[in-house]
């Protein structure tokens, strides 16, 4: 199923572009490219690759921890996926307590229900677009315009202890995003965690500093550690196997891009990856789970037996070189990736890899 802006069909590659800032810009992005294949890692040469699979899924998670898009294209650039040249990006608006820290799933299943859509303002043009959140919590949408956020001042949040630029959406979007977020009992709660705001990044090119374990080019918006993550569909079902029901779904893990077609953890010796004829990614380190596995994306509801968290746990810990590569002893599943040249990337497309 293709998830498009409202009230405009689904155009492979068609540029959504967006005002405040928020359009990638593609120049920019090839020069970004050019520039690492001088400096740092190279993928090999073409005859150490080998073709794995196919891509299966694509999703794109607007909102940090929120629901995910699943579409049939879309575009890979250095800061993560986004519609075309520009548009609704990945990770690109994020939920931050009054400390000026970031919140997620983990702490607030709600966000987890919270849907963004691309909207035309005027139910034509693909060039004039607001953003509409929704959520099964709260009886009515929440409309963020980001022209109206072009003016704001930037400020400084903290992303998985990073820093990182933002802008605040305001009263409204505040007090929207704590009703989704938050539970009710404790709406009224004068702590940081209940008092919510929504933040929106205004740039084209992200100034957060890097993981301990990485660098500025592997950053995504406000992922947690890289701008891509992805998942094996073969690797869900040996964890699958392991478990009883009911069974894990590839959304508990939140994967940028799901892979057909390899075998089961194939993927623990990878160092690069192709997706169709020009995307291609180098694989950072493997991604540690935590306890947001555990919820259900479609309730938010957490597991009683933590699962599929306790399972990984008995066969998928990391080595003392992975634990020093991560900076965590966290069970493995899936890469975090960055992304080494710009391309579009489509369901279908073909899946190569080099180690």
């Amino acid at each position: 199923m293709t998830l498009v802006p409202e009230t405009v069909s689904a155009a492979p590659g068609r540029a959504l572009a967006v005002a405040a800032g928020a359009a990638v810009a593609v120049g920019l992005g090839v020069a970004a490219a050019a520039a690492r294949s001088l400096a740092g890692p190279r993928p090999p040469p073409e005859s150490q690759w080998r073709r794995v699979g196919t891509l299966s899924e694509l999703a794109l998670y607007p909102l940090k921890s929120g629901s995910p898009i699943y579409t049939d294209t879309l575009l890979a650039t250095q800061q993560g996926l986004c519609y075309g040249q520009g548009g609704l990006r990945d990770r690109v608006f994020v939920a931050v307590n009054r400390n000026g820290c970031f919140v997620s799933g983990r702490s607030h299943p709600g966000l987890l229900l919270v849907e963004v859509r691309a909207v035309s303002r005027d139910g034509k043009s693909l060039d004039d677009v607001v953003f509409e959140f929704r959520s099964s919590r709260v009886p009515t949408p929440l409309t963020v315009d980001p022209a109206d956020l072009a003016g704001f001042q930037k400020k400084t949040i903290s992303v998985q202890t990073n820093s990182v630029s933002a802008v605040d959406c305001g009263d409204e979007a505040a007090a929207w995003i704590r009703r989704a977020a938050v539970d009710a009992v404790v709406l009224g709660e004068a702590t940081a965690n209940a008092d919510l705001r929504l933040a929106f990044f205004p740039s084209q090119r992200t100034d957060r500093t890097p993981h301990k374990m990485t660098s500025p080019k592997d950053m995504g918006i406000y992922s947690d550690v890289t701008a891509f993550n992805l998942l094996s569909r073969s690797s869900l079902a040996a964890l699958n196997a392991k478990m009883s029901s009911p069974a894990a779904v590839a959304r508990q893990f939140r994967p940028n891009f799901v892979v057909d077609g390899a075998a089961a953890f194939e993927e623990d010796g990878w160092s690069w990856v192709r997706i169709g004829d020009k995307a291609v990614f180098r694989v950072v380190m493997p991604c540690g789970r935590c306890v947001f596995t555990t919820i259900d994306p479609a309730t938010g509801i957490k597991s009683a037996n933590v699962e599929p968290l306790r399972t990984l746990n008995t066969f998928r810990k990391p080595n003392a070189e992975q634990i020093k590569k991560m900076g965590e002893n966290a069970p493995m599943m899936g890469l975090n990736m960055s992304n080494y040249s710009m391309g579009e990337v489509s369901v279908g497309d073909p899946v190569y890899v080099a180690s």
